[in-house]
């Protein structure tokens, strides 16, 4: 998104752009949404995730996830 030249960056993802980072269903989001520690608010009916603390969630789910090396 541009305005007067600059490139604005989103502050919100919506439950599909979400999905469609982390590579799940909608469904999945609709779920982790329902959860406490998944960062998402509702604006009117529309369920939002603010980027930073997306950001930081996955950051930390990797962190806490078991090694992939063997």
């Amino acid at each position: 998104m541009k305005k007067a030249g600059r490139e604005l960056q989103k502050e919100v993802y919506t439950v599909p752009e979400a999905a469609e980072i982390l590579g799940v269903g909608v469904n999945t989001i609709y779920n982790l949404s329902h959860t406490r520690d998944f960062p998402s608010f509702r604006i009117g009916k529309r369920i939002v995730i603010p980027r930073e603390h997306f950001l930081r969630w996955m950051d930390r789910m990797v962190k806490g996830a078991p090694s992939c090396d063997t």
